[in-house]
């Protein structure tokens, strides 16, 4: 079967790289990291009849979509996870970089399309030690090896060609780009899904069928629906919530759509950040 775990809501993909690479293209490890905030609440949510909860694994709610399918939400506060394959065919991480000067796709899968830590003005985040969560975290996700990418880049509303929108980076030296509203891991031909807590214990196992997906989504999403949740939005003021990673607390500047148009385009809006961990 194959994985695939969609990244929404407020986090930051961790890519730990060798000393000196700046864009890996095959990292030596990738970390989900939700950083804690009262107004956001990490969950793992999937489709409760192809995962088994054990017995010590953290109370896990049951809503309903607007198709009226029943989807399991765990709740993911202070939290490590691992998450491991039965047998898993892929020897490596794979991650798709364009050039690094590319303002919009013509491959929405590029990383490009995610902006950094650095980008957004936050300085200072650190990993720390494998199984422990960072300074300022609220969940901490580790990846198997597989292929992580981008995918739905924001459009622009208010174009007749259904152009991508650009935004600009003011922490960046006024830098524009296409931003992803989502980032995606996969990996193929796998046996059996695990997650496990830092002691080891198997908190949700699941499996699918030869031939089948299974999908499940880690986000860290607001709480509640803010009453602006439709007005209109031209610049990108939810990412400032990952100052809680930032121990230098640098000066937030948020991305501002190019041109403004007061607008709030598609939604949801680039829910996350890149970092690249020098690996020692």
């Amino acid at each position: 079967m194959d994985f695939e775990l969609t990244i929404s809501g407020l986090s930051v993909i961790v890519l730990k790289a060798t000393r000196g690479e700046t864009r890996p293209v095959h990292p030596i490890g990738i970390d989900v990291v939700c950083p804690k905030d009262d107004m956001h609440r990490p969950r793992l949510t999937y489709l409760p009849e192809l995962f088994a909860p054990l017995s010590d694994n953290p109370e896990v709610e049951m809503v309903v979509d607007t198709m009226g399918h029943r989807i399991a939400s765990m709740d993911l506060r202070d939290l490590f996870l691992e998450l491991t394959f039965g047998s898993n065919p892929t020897q490596e991480f794979a991650v798709p970089w364009g050039p690094e000067r590319a303002q919009r796709p013509p491959h929405e899968e590029w990383l490009n399309w995610v902006p950094t830590l650095g980008d957004l003005g936050f300085e200072g985040f650190r990993m720390g030690s494998p199984g422990q969560l960072p300074d300022g975290a609220s969940t901490r996700l580790t990846l198997p090896k597989g292929e992580i990418f981008s995918r739905n880049i924001v459009r622009d509303s208010n174009s007749s060609a259904n152009d991508y929108a650009i935004w600009q980076f003011p922490a960046a030296g006024d830098k524009e780009r296409a931003l992803a509203n989502e980032v995606v891991f996969r990996a193929s031909g796998v046996e059996d899904i695990f997650f496990k807590n830092r002691e080891g214990v198997t908190l949700l196992s699941g499996s699918g069928q030869s031939g089948s997906v299974v999908r499940m989504c880690i986000c860290n999403d607001l709480a509640v629906v803010p009453l602006d949740y439709n007005r209109p939005l031209d610049s990108l003021i939810h990412l400032e919530h990952l100052a809680a990673l930032s121990p230098l607390r640098a000066e937030f500047q948020a991305p501002t759509l190019v041109p403004a148009r007061n607008q709030r385009t598609d939604t949801p809006i680039c829910n996350q950040a890149v970092h690249v961990d020098d690996h020692t």
